[in-house]
C-alpha cells in the first residue's frame, strides 16, 4: 500500500502549475494516541452557534478584566453596546460610523473607542466625544486613525506620524502631549502595545517606543528598535502568543521578534497580491491552538496556527471569506461578530454546521506516478472519526484535468472507521489528485489515506 499525502496546510502557487493543496475548515494536530499510521489528525474547526444580534454590522468587540467591571462591549453600526453573558445587549450611546472597524483601548478609569476618526471615552455609563487638537484646522491629519493603551496611558495616532497620549485620570487631550514617529517619513498606519513597549507602524517602517516613567515625557524611542518592514493595513495588526502579527507593506505576514519573522508562505503571499480590497485579521484561541486568521478580500480567509506553524482555510458557505470579522476570546468561550449582519456567534465544538448553514470540510492529496503509462488504481482507503453516522465524499482527477461534478460516497459509522473505495480506474497522467470532503452536520476528523500497491 502507498500513503496518500493528504494536505497538512492550504497551499496554492499558480505560477508553479502544480496541483493546489486544500485544507478547508480543518486544522492539524499531532495524534498522541499513536493509533493512526500518519500520527496526524485533521480536526474540524468548531461550528458557529447563534448567541445574539447586535444593533447592526459588528465593527469591534472588546472585554478586559478590570475594565468597566469586566463587561463585554461591541461597536455595532453607530452604536456602542454592552453584551451580557445571557446574550442581552444594551445601548450606551452613538459613535461615528464610517463602515470600517472601530478600535478599543482602556485605562483604569475609562474605556476609549476610536470610530470613524473620532475618539470617545466611556466612564461608567457616560459616553463622551473627546476633542482632538487641530481637528478643525487640519482634518486630513488630526483624526484618530488607531488607539492602544500602555501603563494606563491612552495613545492615539494620526496619519502624519504624530501621536498623542492621554494621561491616567484625565478626560481630555493636552495639545502639548504628543510626539512624532521619526525614523521614517511614512506616517502612521497602526499602533499596538506589547510587554511594556509601544509599537508604531508606518507604511514602510516600525518603531518601538518604551516607557520612561517621566510624566512630562512618558515615551521615548528604543535605541536600535526600528525595522524597515511597514504595515499594509491597520486591521491586520493583532496580538497573539505574546507577540504581534501584521501584514507587511511588502505583502508578507510577520511576527514580531528581535527582527520581524516571516510566517506566511509563497502561496499565501500570492493570494495577498491578488486581493480585491483591504485585508484584515482576527485572532482565535481554541483547544490550545492560537490562530491568526487573515481575511484576504476576493481570495478567502487563512488561519495561521501558532502551534503547528501551518496555514489552513477557514470558510463560510456563500461567502468568499470567513463570515466572522471580529473575535473576543473569553474565559467562558469565544464570541465572533459578523460585519455583514450584526450577528454574534459562539464557537460550538458540538456542531458540524454554521448556524444552520452547511460547513464544508475538505482536504486534498496528490500522488505522483513514476511514468505516464496507464496504471490501475484498485482502491483508496481513508481513516476517519465521526460523531454520528455520515457520508464522506471522494472524487479525483488526473494531471491538469478538472474534478468531475459527481462524488463517490463513502458511508461512515460513528466513532473510528476506515472507508474504502474500489475500482478507481486507470491513471493516465503523471499524477492523481484526490479530494475528500464532508458536508453532513457531524463532527469530523480525517487522519490518513492509502492506495493500492499498483502505484509502486
Amino acid at each position: 500500500m502507498q500513503d496518500i499525502p493528504l494536505g497538512l496546510q492550504s497551499y496554492e502557487r499558480q505560477t508553479s502549475f502544480a496541483p493546489p493543496v486544500e485544507l478547508v475548515n480543518f486544522y492539524i494536530e499531532a495524534d498522541q494516541s499513536q493509533s493512526e499510521p500518519s500520527q496526524v489528525n485533521r480536526l474540524q474547526r468548531p461550528g458557529l452557534a447563534p448567541f445574539t444580534t447586535a444593533a447592526g454590522p459588528v465593527r469591534a468587540l472588546y472585554q478586559q478584566d478590570g475594565v468597566q467591571g469586566g463587561q463585554s462591549f461591541a461597536v455595532a453600526s453607530d452604536s456602542l453596546q454592552t453584551v451580557a453573558a445571557d446574550g442581552s445587549v444594551s445601548d450606551l450611546g452613538t459613535v461615528a460610523d464610517d463602515g470600517k472597524s472601530a478600535k478599543f483601548a482602556a485605562a483604569f478609569d475609562k474605556l476609549a473607542v476610536a470610530s470613524g476618526g473620532k475618539l470617545y471615552f466611556l466612564s461608567g455609563s457616560t459616553l463622551t466625544e473627546v476633542a482632538i487638537p487641530d481637528s478643525d484646522t487640519d482634518p486630513e491629519n488630526r483624526f484618530a486613525r488607531d488607539i492602544c493603551d500602555l501603563n494606563n496611558y491612552i495613545v492615539m495616532i494620526c496619519p502624519d506620524g504624530r501621536f498623542f497620549w492621554i494621561n491616567p485620570g484625565e478626560s481630555t487631550i493636552d495639545p502639548l502631549d504628543f510626539a512624532t514617529a521619526e525614523s521614517s517619513a511614512d506616517g502612521l498606519v497602526a499602533c499596538a502595545s506589547l510587554i511594556g513597549e509601544l509599537y508604531l507602524f508606518g507604511s514602510s517602517s516600525v518603531e518601538v517606543w518604551q516607557s520612561t516613567g517621566n510624566a512630562d515625557l512618558p515615551f521615548q524611542r528604543a535605541a536600535g528598535r526600528n525595522f524597515s518592514k511597514g504595515c499594509m493595513h491597520r486591521d491586520t495588526v493583532k496580538s497573539l502568543d505574546n507577540t504581534l502579527f501584521w501584514l507587511g507593506d511588502n505583502g508578507v505576514v510577520y511576527r514580531s521578534s528581535s527582527v520581524p519573522m516571516r510566517v506566511s508562505n509563497h502561496g499565501i503571499e500570492e493570494r495577498i497580491a491578488k486581493r480585491s480590497g483591504d485585508p484584515s485579521a482576527l485572532t482565535i484561541t481554541y483547544g490550545g491552538h492560537e490562530f491568526y486568521v487573515l481575511k484576504i478580500p476576493g481570495e478567502g480567509s487563512f488561519a495561521y496556527d501558532v502551534e503547528s506553524k501551518s496555514w489552513s482555510e477557514f470558510a463560510s458557505t456563500g461567502f468568499t471569506e470567513f463570515r466572522p470579522s471580529h473575535a473576543l476570546n473569553l474565559a467562558s468561550g469565544i464570541l465572533l461578530g459578523d460585519a455583514h449582519s450584526g450577528k454574534i456567534w459562539t464557537f460550538d465544538d458540538t456542531r458540524g454546521d454554521d448556524d444552520g448553514e452547511v460547513m464544508l470540510r475538505k482536504v486534498t492529496g496528490t500522488v505522483s506516478i513514476p511514468s505516464r503509462r496507464s496504471i490501475r488504481n484498485d482502491s483508496f482507503a481513508l481513516r476517519v472519526g465521526s460523531s454520528a453516522p455520515c457520508s464522506y465524499r471522494l472524487r479525483w482527477h488526473d494531471g491538469q484535468s478538472s474534478y468531475p461534478d459527481n462524488y463517490r460516497m463513502l458511508p461512515a459509522r460513528a466513532g473510528v472507521d476506515q472507508l474504502t473505495a474500489y475500482r478507481l480506474g486507470h491513471i493516465r497522467d503523471s499524477f492523481r489528485t484526490f479530494e475528500v470532503s464532508i458536508v453532513d452536520p457531524v463532527i469530523a476528523r480525517i487522519s490518513s489515506a492509502t492506495a493500492n500497491e499498483a502505484f509502486q
